[in-house]
């Protein structure tokens, strides 16, 4: 019985491995049944166990120079973190630790993955790029009016090739935007533009044709008149209809030979309704129908009606000065408030700084006279409700003081007089809702962050500035146009447009400068071109223009631009600081043996993801000057730091895109 039982175990043992055995087949059955991508990029079955290495069907096999790919593997009880991935030919295609593609060059590389113990079969990666044999545009118009927005219609062969432009204006009055392929008219200009297309994977491939912009019908005329009640009148002007009024230069009181009956009077400019809701602001753009436009005043006299007074001291030629504000109702808001041209028949011409915040947070409008000759540090600061400021264009003031007027964070258009020609250190600083500013036209200096955090600000219009201080036009994110004068001498080498480049569609220098200089593309140069400042990268395009005059490109000079790609070429020796900073898109750089000096990190906070960085070098021969980080993604040397793929030895000839 005992042997019976002992035989019975031993058959039941045998029947039971078996059936392991067959389930284990049928298992491994069901994996080799599913498709893997081969070395030649087709598909077949499988007959490894389950434990092999799968790699999933790539979407594609084929990719373009700087094109990435995910690929994943097929086994989802394989641990991502043991996975080591890795390709045939590193100067073909690149891999990373999480299975991302990037394609470098032309050619192809086989991707496998291993977990240690094995090895997947390899997935052919196939890169090519297809060079750009020609350009043409269908539709080049000959005019363009004001406004007008027109979307050229490009062709680039083969049809294979990149069909991305690159677009140049020869004028300002014609704005353009490679990505979106358009022209936009946002000025006249009686001169004949020039507009060049470029094939952007190849700039020696270009069209160009030339346009006008349609001018304004000068038969076309609309009246404006102007009310003043019962102070000096103004005579009605006749102007072209749509034409830009750049000031209007009244004085009210100019005929009154008495100032005694004008004491007290405050002037608040004009404005376009009786009720003195909208207050004409330069430029003034509004002139498509005759108008009628009125002067506000103010009688500040002693009646009792009035919820402030101001308290005035003598200065030692004569005039007065406000010295204090009096308060009698601090319960209301939306104030107009002003200060009058003359007190008990005398100028007013200098004032305090006004100490009561609690009432200056309530004022809407403010006005100067056309007598004031000088404004307060810190005079007109941080009014958290004010809108409207009236500075007369024929005021006596000649600058604008530290923080003079400064963080209005609701003043949306300002003018800064003729007589003015200095604006100190922080003087317009933090006026961020400011969407129209109209410099002096005799404006020389311009001081430390005097007009940083204009964020709203797109046009800065110097006609005559000699000096410009270090951070001046820092933060000002929405800066798109840039006009410099001839005499422009010194523009700060520190961070002048720190933060303020994202947008910039163009740079326009007068060409009699003798220090400074811009390219078609916008671009600012000195004069020689030999140093890149700030490149425009508001104009869209996917591919970096860099002369081959340049020789250093400066800090930050590509800060924030969303171009994919840039090729240094071999005249540049110098990279200065960070000149590809926070550069979302930026997939290809191309660093010549020709650069001597990188001062640190060259992209630093540019996708590590997505960029690959070139150069001719070999990793153990980089010259001395180059920053240990100079390839690493990082903003200094305490924050972690994430070497780009970086790729050595690579000739610049086989850098194409």
């Amino acid at each position: 019985m005992k042997k019976f039982l002992i035989t019975l175990i031993g058959f039941s043992s045998i029947l039971l491995a078996a059936c392991d055995s067959r389930t284990s087949e049928n298992t491994s059955s069901v994996t080799s049944s599913e498709t893997v991508s081969t070395s030649n990029g087709s598909s077949s079955e499988s007959s490894s166990p389950a434990s092999k290495l799968i790699i999933n069907t790539p979407s594609k096999t084929k990719l373009g120079v700087g094109d990435t790919l995910k690929l994943s593997v097929r086994n989802a009880d394989v641990e991502a973190s043991k996975l080591k991935w890795s390709t045939s030919d590193e100067s073909v295609a690149l891999v990373n630790s999480k299975g991302l593609v990037h394609a470098v060059s032309k050619g192809t590389a086989l991707i496998t993955v291993s977990d240690g113990v094995v090895t997947s079969d390899p997935v052919s990666i196939n890169v090519d790029v297809t060079p750009v044999s020609s350009i043409s545009i269908s539709n080049t118009p000959s005019t363009i009016s004001v406004g007008q927005t027109i979307t050229l219609e490009t062709s680039i062969l083969p049809s294979e090739a990149n069909q991305g432009v690159e677009i140049t204006s020869s004028d300002v009055a014609i704005e353009v935007n490679s990505t979106n392929k358009t022209l936009k008219a946002i000025k006249y200009t009686d001169k004949e533009v020039t507009i060049k297309v470029f094939a952007s994977k190849d700039f020696s491939k270009v069209s160009e044709f030339k346009l006008r912009v349609n001018p304004l019908d000068s038969t076309k005329k609309v009246k404006i008149s102007f009310d003043t009640g019962n102070y000096t009148s103004k005579e009605a002007i006749d102007v072209v209809k749509g034409s830009t009024i750049d000031n209007l230069s009244y004085d009210p009181f100019s005929n009154v030979e008495d100032k005694n009956t004008v004491s007290d009077i405050v002037f608040f400019g004009f404005y376009y309704d009786k009720d003195f809701i909208n207050p004409v602001t330069f430029p003034m753009t509004s002139t498509y129908s005759d108008m009628t436009l009125y002067a506000k005043f103010d009688n500040l006299s002693s009646d009792g009606s009035h919820i402030y007074e101001w308290n005035y001291d003598e200065n030692e030629d004569g005039t007065y000065n406000v010295a204090s504000l009096s308060v009698y109702n601090n319960n209301l808001s939306n104030l107009s408030v002003g200060i009058p041209a003359y007190h008990n028949g005398k100028k007013v011409t200098t004032f305090n700084k006004i100490g009561v915040d609690s009432f200056v947070n309530k004022i809407t409008n403010f006005a100067l006279p056309n007598t004031i000759t000088s404004l307060p540090e810190n005079g007109i600061q941080n009014w958290g409700s004010l809108e409207y400021l009236y500075i007369p264009s024929d005021t006596k003031i000649t600058e604008i003081p530290k923080y003079g007027i400064s963080s209005l964070t609701k003043l949306k258009s300002l003018y800064i007089p003729d007589n003015v020609t200095k604006i100190n250190d922080y003087g317009l600083t933090g006026n961020k809702s400011l969407t129209n500013l109209h410099l002096s036209n005799n404006l020389e200096t311009v001081g430390i962050y005097s007009l940083a955090e204009l964020s709203s600000l797109e046009e800065l219009n110097f006609t005559s500035v000699k000096t410009i201080g270090q951070q001046a036009f820092q933060y000002m994110e929405k800066l798109k146009y840039v006009y410099f004068p001839s005499n422009l001498e010194k523009l700060s080498t520190v961070f002048p447009f720190m933060n303020s480049t994202k947008n910039i569609v163009r740079f326009v220098v007068d060409s009699n400068n003798q220090y400074y200089s811009n390219d078609d593309f916008g671009s600012l140069y000195n004069k020689d071109k030999s140093i890149l400042y700030v490149y425009a990268n508001g104009k869209g395009g996917t591919n970096a223009y860099i002369p081959n005059t340049v020789k250093t490109i400066f800090d930050r000079a590509f800060a924030e631009s969303t171009i994919e790609v840039v090729k240094i070429p071999s005249s540049v020796t110098t990279l200065e600081l960070s000149p590809f900073y926070n550069m979302p898109n930026l997939k290809a750089a191309y660093v010549p043996t020709s650069v001597t000096t990188i001062k640190n990190n060259a992209f630093s906070l540019c996708n590590s993801d997505k960029l690959v960085v070139y150069t001719n070098y070999q990793k153990d021969q980089l010259p001395e000057k180059w920053s240990s980080l100079w390839n690493y993604n990082s903003n200094n040397d305490q924050m972690e730091s994430v070497e780009f793929n970086t790729i050595y030895g690579f000739d610049a000839d086989r850098f194409n895109f």
